[in-house]
């Protein structure tokens, strides 16, 4: 969005079993273009709402149409599997543009809604990343709570204002079975 003031931003797939997927708390150092890869079994109107300072709600709707999907396919995540166990660095990649910065980072995760099934038929236990937070040399840059509608290892792209080489970049995440990870990144 190019409004000013933007405190949230809400990501909602309507005909999703949990519309509400993500919900971003931009910091002063964030463009607020993001990209984030979704679950969406079925076409379906996505929602963006922007909460800005003033009280106000805006929102944008967009109708996507899916065509090849495995958000109801069968699980390949063990019933078993173990939420403490070590998990991938985060891979981030970062291209300085002038004075900001284009960031692509994919956070290694399964991303389990709870919702599908293994191939005995029973529930895999919902495991997703619900709390991500981004700094860029210790001052806040998006702090963002996801729900179980994020994609399988989740994909986030977005702008830095004000980023050079040099830079730290920090991300860090907690999954609903209290798991977490942090990783750094020096822009260069």
């Amino acid at each position: 969005t190019s409004l000013t003031g933007v405190e949230r931003i809400a990501l909602f797939v309507e005909k999703n079993p949990t519309p509400l997927v993500a919900v971003f708390a931009p910091g002063e150092l964030l463009d607020t273009a993001l990209t984030l890869h979704t679950k969406m079994a079925q076409t379906s109107a996505v929602y963006a709402l922007a909460v800005l300072a003033d009280g106000r709600a805006l929102f944008a709707k967009k109708d996507v149409k899916v065509i090849l999907g495995s958000c109801g396919a069968v699980s390949d995540t063990p019933d078993n599997v173990d939420a403490k166990r070590v998990t991938e660095p985060t891979r981030i990649r970062a291209q300085i543009q002038g004075e900001s910065a284009l960031v692509r980072m994919r956070m290694a995760h399964e991303m389990e809604s709870g919702q599908r099934k293994n191939a005995a038929g029973k529930l895999v236990p919902a495991w997703h990343i619900e709390l991500v937070t981004v700094q860029l040399n210790g001052k806040p840059v998006l702090t963002a709570q996801w729900g179980p509608g994020v994609a399988r290892n989740p994909y986030l792209q977005f702008s830095l204002k004000k980023a050079g080489a040099g830079d730290k970049l920090s991300v860090s995440w907690r999954d609903n079975r209290g798991a977490l990870r942090v990783d750094d990144w020096q822009l260069g």
